[in-house]
């Protein structure tokens, strides 16, 4: 992301829908990816799609046995993605 000069960072945050608060937290996740895919290629997987990381994080959610607060949804541990649960009345408040 170009931002134009540290001037200009608040509006490009903005414009990316980024809140400014959030704004490390997005430096963190895209320097961990990066270093994820660095890892990836040292071990041979030549994906640029993202595919690779997408594997690993399925992988260590099943591992780690990741578990959604039911208000959210579930997780779905063939995609690595929370998906809607399909009726919100069995939720328990």
């Amino acid at each position: 992301m170009q931002i134009g000069g540290e001037d200009r960072l608040a509006f490009s945050l903005v414009g990316a829908q980024i809140a400014p608060k959030d704004f490390e937290r997005y430096i963190r996740t895209v320097l961990l990816a990066e270093k994820l895919g660095e890892a990836l290629v040292a071990q041979g997987d030549t994906s640029t799609d993202g595919s690779g990381i997408q594997k690993l994080i399925v992988g260590m959610a099943k591992e780690e046995k990741v578990e959604i607060n039911p208000r959210y949804g579930v997780w779905d541990y063939a995609s690595g993605n929370i998906a809607p649960i399909e009726d919100n009345a069995t939720v328990k408040k």
